[in-house]
């Protein structure tokens, strides 16, 4: 029994320092898990641009090869609410390095099996560092930078997906066409190892989360007494309305593109590119601005409005336009650039309490693991109604959803505020006491 608690707290404490992460060393491990997540989205897109290929590969239809997307996320659907126990039990790193190797074993597996079932089997355990880390590293971050800081890094964190999309997008079709699908399982194995060793060898979590330190520091037993539970819960299942509306451009526009606007393969890949490229400078832009005005509540609103515009106008629509793709990617990378940072940043605010937030932030992977598990069935829609309709009947309510749960939940302006005022409370009690 001792020995087994012995090892679980190794295992709890492997890449904890006691002391404060300088900043260099924060830096360092925020952008090893920045491209740890990158690649967990590389391992996730890079069967988009050639679905239709993989389909015929595997024998699937357009409805069914959607679910070689979609098995990619039944790890992380699995793992959601289990990953907050796991790494408070287990450690961080610990975790993530798991997850690593089995998402290994899986691109492996991809590499060698010809059976559908089996190839569905393989994306599953490829999905297992993506569902883990999607629930983990966003609790890492307010553990490794102070609260004045999380405006910016909140903002250059909610991009992890950018790089993956880029990658997948750009090389996928060169890829594929030049030496066939197996040559996307064999750069996606190269990057597991590489993000694999930086994880082992650069990531470092201090022992007292910085943006407790102040509070340790007063020597007094922390509360938490503004936690908007309610408003917290609410935002994290709205993610499941973002993967289902961003979910359906990555899974399905470059089909999209290649069936109804007769794009080449090439071709269909540049736009959603756009789209990612676009998304990058303004989800820091985004990130700043809602930091330091504290309006991320808005950050979720107004894109989501916008985007169900977009998707009931011009996103899907069945006609040989070849402008209105380029107007609606850059449009919905707009979107992109405020949904997920405000989203990522809400939760935590709203919780206050670390442990609440951990669970928080399991509800928000959960939902937005579900969304892409179930994105697969929008291609059985597809093939019932077409692009258009399949597009007006559910991506335009669920975005309208996404606006209307984040117009009704409470703000961070109002959180803050009231977190301001609990901490000058506190410190004048204290200063009396003192006296």
């Amino acid at each position: 029994m001792d020995q087994s608690k012995t090892f679980q707290g190794k295992l709890a404490s492997y890449g904890v320092v006691n002391r404060e992460l300088s900043t260099g060393e924060s830096w360092m491990t925020f952008w090893c898990l920045f491209c740890f997540c990158t690649m967990t989205m590389y391992n996730s897109i890079r069967v988009t641009p050639v679905l239709t290929d993989l389909g015929t590969i595997f024998g699937f239809t357009l409805s069914s090869s959607a679910f070689i997307v979609s098995a990619f996320a039944v790890a992380g659907l699995i793992f959601a609410f289990p990953s907050a126990w796991i790494m408070r039990t287990f450690g961080i790193k610990s975790t993530l390095l798991v997850a690593a190797i089995v998402s290994i074993i899986g691109t492996v597996m991809g590499l060698l099996v010809s059976d559908p079932t089996l190839f569905l089997f393989s994306r599953a355990l490829e999905g297992c560092a993506f569902g883990i880390a999607s629930v983990v590293v966003p609790n890492v971050i307010p553990r490794i930078f102070t609260p004045d800081k999380m405006g910016l890094v909140s903002g250059i964190w909610s991009l992890w997906v950018t790089p993956g999309l880029v990658l997948g997008f750009v090389t996928t079709p060169i890829l594929f066409t030049s030496f066939g699908y197996l040559s996307l399982w064999i750069v996606s194995l190269a990057l597991e190892v590489i993000c694999t060793v930086w994880l082992v060898c650069c990531v470092k979590l201090p022992a007292i989360p910085k943006n407790a330190i102040e509070m340790e520091q007063t020597s007094k037993k922390v509360t938490y007494k503004h936690v908007h539970w309610v408003s917290t819960l609410a935002i994290a299942l709205s993610m499941f309305c973002w993967g289902i509306v961003y979910g359906a451009v990555n899974t399905f526009y470059p089909t999209y593109l290649q069936v109804v606007k007769d794009m080449p393969l090439a071709m269909s890949s540049i736009v959603p590119l756009i789209l990612a490229l676009v998304t990058a400078p303004f989800g820091i832009i985004f990130g700043i601005i809602a930091g330091k005005t504290r309006t991320r509540k808005w950050f979720l609103v107004i894109p989501y409005l916008v985007a169900a515009v977009l998707y009931a106008t011009i996103g899907f629509a069945e006609n040989s336009n070849s402008v209105e793709p380029w107007i609606f990617a850059i449009g919905i990378g707009i979107c992109a650039g405020g949904i997920p940072m405000a989203t990522y940043a809400l939760v935590p605010i709203l919780a206050e309490d670390p442990k609440k937030a951990d669970y928080g932030m399991a509800v928000l992977a959960f939902s937005l693991q579900l969304a892409n598990v179930l994105i697969g069935f929008f291609g059985g829609i597809v093939e019932a109604l077409g692009f258009y309709m399949a597009s007006l009947l559910v991506l335009v309510p669920f975005a309208i959803l996404g606006a209307v749960i984040a117009l009704v939940s409470v703000g961070d302006k109002k959180a803050l505020a009231e977190q301001d005022q609990e901490r000058m409370d506190d410190q004048v009690l204290l200063k009396e006491e003192l006296a």
